[in-house]
């Protein structure tokens, strides 16, 4: 028989427990409630421009973009497809970590096999997530409500209990297009020195990792430093070439071909040399659309009838560039 101190103890703890039951099935079914089921952008579905490459017509990707907005606002599929009839989509996104890229490439080849994968290095030089945040990020992940609970402002009853639907393709392939202009004061992040930035070390083994995953599934995974006056210099791309070849990573640094691409720097930034323009970001991707097609793994889509959408998308992206 239990004594009255246990027997409140015992009452206790079944409290919490059921306390604990009742908060975390509330949490679940309010995430089943408001969790965006279409991914359409006023749908409120977080990174909705990347999960739109759920809605491309399956293993029509030939090659993948990945980083944060240093890639969000330079990788531009649709100069790519426009000079070389390759497909592309970015799958970038403003301030994402290297473990957000790497779900993003989970994701991609859920219904896509892209024989190259490239990776924009900025994020590799950020702060990974701590223990307790990547808990978070967890948490976060499957308690969705968390993210979505202002969504009851503008969410429409009859998305209730409807299965998650991926039907909005995005006629840009995930590139964001930014006209505006900021001169950059000229380009003195490459002065040369032997010093190298340290890689932390949780970020190298997601990059790995994900080169490992990549390999795995017959894919090329390539690092790619954009260019930019202000988030990287000298001892970054040491760090990364030194990082790059001990892992067996093909590695491009841009910061040295300004001459080759044909950067201005009064033309081609959207923000003072921080990211690229649509200007800038044409011109790096012409150089990488000639590095897909020198590889000779890609035919050239431009008179496929199946992809006459990219035609209808390349001229949808050229009007928003120069409007009439």
């Amino acid at each position: 028989m239990l004594d009255e101190k246990n027997k409140n103890r015992l009452y206790k703890s079944l409290v919490v427990i059921v306390f604990m039951i009742v908060l975390i099935g509330s949490m679940l079914l309010l995430s089943f409630v408001f969790t965006p089921t279409n991914n359409y952008p006023d749908a409120g579905m977080i990174d909705w421009n990347v999960k739109a490459i759920l809605a491309e017509p399956q293993n029509s990707i030939d090659a993948i973009f990945l980083g944060n907005s240093e890639g969000y606002y330079a990788f531009t599929p649709l100069k790519i497809w426009e000079e070389q009839g390759i497909t592309t989509y970015n799958c970038s996104a403003k301030g994402n970590p290297v473990n957000i890229s790497e779900s993003y490439l989970h994701l991609a080849f859920e219904k896509q096999t892209p024989k190259v994968v490239f990776f924009e290095t900025d994020s590799i030089y950020k702060k990974p997530l701590v223990i307790w945040q990547l808990f978070s990020s967890r948490v976060v992940e499957t308690f969705s409500v968390m993210s979505y609970h202002n969504r009851w402002k503008d969410m429409d009853a009859s998305e209730i209990g409807k299965e998650k639907n991926y039907t909005y393709q995005d006629d840009f392939k995930g590139f964001f297009m930014d006209k505006a202009t900021v001169a950059a004061d000229p380009a003195t992040n490459m002065n040369p020195t032997d010093k190298s930035k340290h890689i932390f070390y949780r970020n190298r083994q997601y990059i790995i990792r994900m080169k490992e995953y990549c390999e795995e599934r017959g894919a090329k995974f390539v690092l790619v430093s954009t260019p930019t006056t202000k988030n990287w210099n000298m001892k970054k791309h040491n760090g990364m070439a030194e990082f790059a070849q001990s892992a067996g990573i093909e590695y491009i640094d841009m910061n040295f071909m300004y001459d080759e691409l044909h950067i201005d720097w009064n033309t081609d930034s959207r923000d003072g040399g921080d990211h690229l323009n649509v200007v800038g970001a044409d011109k790096i991707c012409s150089y990488l659309g000639q590095y897909l097609a020198n590889t000779g793994l890609f035919t050239d889509k431009r008179t496929d009838p199946s992809y006459s959408k990219w035609n209808e998308n390349l001229e949808k992206y050229n009007n928003a560039k120069n409007p009439s």
